[in-house]
């Protein structure tokens, strides 16, 4: 009977937990409050298995407070002093988004920004390679894939020569996403002092589909393209393949560094000095 009425508190838990701690997609909810509902058993274990991110999450939070903290001031910042943002006019229609991004979706206004879009793997590669090799504080990338063939050596290749020369270079990609790419291609970059964290590569659920590369804390990059020869358009079944990647200078280039750090220390395991240098030493010039 105890089994039974915890088993019974645990369904109740879970479906609470997908509803209104995970936030998952309303089609995403109702999909595992139905399975829990009508298979209360097999429910249970395949939610634990493939759906459930609390865990994940509590944890994400719980690294991440003092870094949250910082930002949640610069928001709050934004929010009191809306009316002093240049050509935001108190009926505007930019002044309505900029605080409805605000307040609704914890989004703060970057300003002073200059975009390049690139379509086309060609172009993004050659920008992106050069502005590395021009690095001389710290490069950080994080990649859903970074394939094991010509593009991905030569990003590590890269990475390794920027590293033996004391740049800090730190690497997060998705263990999913990167099964094919072997320990072997970020060995040279690893034994020359560089880091590279890959997040769990089982489980279909809460992968980082996430492109991003900041340098020097000054140039950022972000959008769809991962690291491989098809966006080169050199593979016959997926040719040509067109996307968007852009490139930013400014402000912007902060949140970016932003959503990395979330990341790379909800992926530490310790805390340490310089983990803690680097919230204060990139957040927040865009205040």
């Amino acid at each position: 009977m105890l089994i039974m009425l915890f088993l019974f508190l645990l369904n109740i838990f879970f479906m609470i937990s997908v509803v209104f701690i995970e936030y998952k997609k309303p089609e995403e909810a109702i999909l595992w409050v139905f399975v829990l509902l009508v298979f209360p058993l097999l429910g249970m274990i395949l939610y634990a298995v493939f759906g459930n991110t609390l865990r994940l999450k509590l944890s994400y939070w719980r690294k991440n407070k003092e870094l949250k903290k910082a930002y949640a001031e610069v928001l709050q910042k934004q929010i009191q002093s809306l009316q002093e943002v240049p050509n935001l006019g108190t009926n505007s229609i930019g002044s309505s988004m900029v605080r409805f991004n605000l307040n609704y979706s914890d989004s703060i206004l970057m300003k002073k920004n200059e975009v390049a879009v690139f379509c086309w793997g060609q172009q993004k590669y050659a920008d992106m390679f050069a502005a590395m090799r021009q690095a001389q504080k710290s490069i950080h990338v994080e990649y859903y894939a970074i394939d094991p063939d010509k593009v991905g050596k030569e990003l590590i290749s890269i990475l390794t020569e920027r590293a033996q020369n004391g740049v800090d270079v730190k690497v997060i990609v998705d263990g999913f996403g990167c099964l094919k790419a072997p320990n072997s291609l970020f060995r040279p970059l690893r034994e020359a002092g560089g880091i590279v964290k890959r997040s769990k590569p089982f489980g279909t659920h809460f992968r980082n589909h996430r492109k991003i590369v900041v340098i020097d804390g000054e140039i950022g990059y972000t959008g769809g393209m991962n690291i491989g020869i098809p966006y080169l358009s050199e593979v016959k079944i997926r040719s040509p393949w067109r996307d968007t990647h852009i490139k930013m200078r400014g402000d912007g280039v902060y949140a970016l560094q932003y959503i990395f750090l979330t990341d790379w220390i909800a992926m530490s395991r310790k805390k340490n000095s310089k983990t803690r240098n680097e919230k204060n030493h990139f957040l927040f010039s865009a205040s």
